[in-house]
């Protein structure tokens, strides 16, 4: 009954507590199998939802995603409830890709040239420029992979204007500390809150001024070999 109502969690203490009073291979069995149907309905249901969820997340319709979440947690099974988000996550858009500078603004690009292994510096350049979107970006994920070797310092910046950015900035001891490789970092911005973590685990990160909502990224190294091998994008569900 109590899964039948979608009280999963409920019903699952109840076949908890029948387990226990005997013994008997028949018995276990039995309840067994309530435990393996109950977690399938569970599974079902969740399936349903994730596609309700999904479908409201698209109509913008903030008050019906609300509800589906809540319900997923009224069944108070943190393994289930936890697949949610991950449904709700939209792809990731590539903006770069490592092999052409056509993402760049016109000022910046002449500064970069892909060779064949991502987008580095072009040599013999008096004065080396950041690497700047010719388009803006406001609120969500930006995945950046980069190749280092012998790098002295780098950063990245998003929803950059002349009034701020948010940025996260590698250097000395820190960037020693990080090596020579290639690594993945995912800069996280939603209004005035901004993280960042670093092949997985958080790292530093800085809103400098007054960003706008909506800005362009920006991509910058001095010293040793730096490649930019993608830049991704992907706004917050």
């Amino acid at each position: 009954a109590a899964a039948a109502k979608k009280e999963f969690k409920a019903a699952l203490d109840l076949v908890g507590q029948g387990r226990a009073r005997r013994t008997t291979p028949e018995w276990t069995g039995s309840m067994d199998r309530l435990d393996r149907e109950t977690r399938e309905s569970a599974s079902t249901a969740l399936t349903e939802l994730k596609a309700k969820a999904v479908a409201a997340r698209d109509r913008g319709a903030g008050a019906e995603l609300e509800a589906i979440q809540a319900e997923v947690r009224r069944w108070q099974l943190p393994e289930l409830a936890a697949e949610l988000p991950s449904a709700l996550a939209q792809a990731w858009t590539t903006i770069c890709d490592g092999r052409s500078t056509a993402w760049m603004s016109p000022p910046s690009a002449p500064y970069w040239k892909a060779d064949g292994a991502g987008l580095t510096q072009a040599p013999g350049q008096p004065d080396p420029q950041s690497g700047q979107s010719k388009d803006e970006y406001g609120d969500g994920e930006y995945r950046f992979r980069v190749s280092l070797r012998g790098v002295g310092q780098f950063y990245v910046a998003v929803r950059q204007t002349g009034q701020g950015a948010c940025k996260s900035a590698f250097s000395g001891p820190v960037l020693q500390g990080i090596g020579d490789g290639d690594h993945e970092l995912i800069l996280r911005t939603k209004g005035g809150e901004l993280s960042a973590t670093l092949d997985g685990r958080p790292c530093a990160a800085s809103i400098d001024g007054k960003p706008h909502p909506k800005g362009r990224i920006m991509v910058n190294a001095k010293d040793g070999v730096f490649k930019l091998l993608s830049v991704e994008y992907r706004p917050l569900p």
